[in-house]
């Protein structure tokens, strides 16, 4: 979560507005038809609550939104449960997979279900960032949003969206996203990160610097260096933040599982005894 907060931070604060005069195309801004790619990430089992469910609800209302503007919709799945609800219920929907060294990776195996392949994580974050990535730049997509649940503490986990790419708003937004935009201090000497929320904005003031940026190479350079790591932090936050919560939620529903089955007990205990005597 350190490193995401880092690359974000550096990322939309120092490059991009050295880039924002210079690039008019690309990840600051898209003139292309409009196609997104939405990265779901869901379980891969149930006992869990609801939290397959409402993170898949969301997805599914990202989707028809997209599809009611006649925007093109690719989805890539994390998680069986995100892969049977869409090829069951859209099946003319494009389902994108990751490959790995030409076969497709199975994401499905690392998912907080699977707790032994949990080391391959940061590898599968990996694969999804460079799909999305390619995806992005060989013009196939022009939008690359990522849904997840942000894990706020072990008893609540907010279903969320975040666009990924391109790195300025475009106006189609969702409500609810996280997109971090950049904008200039009044003093002119520092930035502030403000989160687009519904229907307030947060203000979190960052460490000031000068506004002028100096690179060695090229604008468009820092950019195609950062965008990989960029992409993959962000991907690997969200993984860890989801499967964090879908513990904490199948946590929870095995408590509370366990204290209906106690209870039940000693109820049939109860009557039992009174019935004896």
């Amino acid at each position: 979560k350190d490193l995401e907060q880092h690359v974000d931070s550096m990322l939309l604060n120092k490059v991009y507005r050295a880039l924002e005069s210079t690039i008019s195309g690309g990840a600051v801004a898209s003139a292309r038809e409009h196609r997104s790619l939405i990265i779901v990430i869901a379980g891969s089992r149930g006992l869990c609550g609801g939290y397959n469910k409402t993170i898949l609800t969301l997805a599914e209302r990202r989707v028809r939104e997209l599809l009611d503007q006649n925007i093109g919709v690719e989805v890539l799945c994390i998680g069986s449960q995100a892969q049977r609800f869409f090829s069951r219920k859209y099946p003319s929907l494009k389902l994108v997979s990751p490959t790995n060294g030409g076969s497709v990776l199975d994401t499905d195996a690392v998912t907080a279900s699977n707790v032994s392949r949990m080391a391959q994580v940061p590898l599968v974050a990996q694969m999804v960032a460079d799909e999305a990535l390619n995806l992005f730049v060989s013009d196939e997509v022009d939008r690359v949003e990522l849904v997840f649940t942000r894990c706020e503490n072990l008893l609540v986990g907010r279903p969320s969206i975040r666009t990924l790419l391109p790195l300025n708003p475009m106006g189609l937004e969702d409500a609810q996203d996280e997109l971090l935009r950049t904008i200039q201090a009044s003093s002119g000497v520092g930035f502030h990160l403000v989160p687009v929320l519904v229907g307030r904005e947060k203000r979190v003031e960052v460490k000031r610097f000068y506004t002028e940026n100096h690179f060695e190479q090229p604008p468009i350079h820092q950019l195609g260096a950062l965008l990989p790591l960029y992409l993959n932090a962000m991907i690997l936050g969200a993984m860890r933040e989801s499967f964090t919560s879908e513990m904490a939620a199948r946590m929870a529903a095995m408590t509370a599982a366990s204290d209906n089955a106690n209870t039940l007990i000693d109820d049939l205990t109860r009557k039992q005894n009174r019935a004896r005597q």
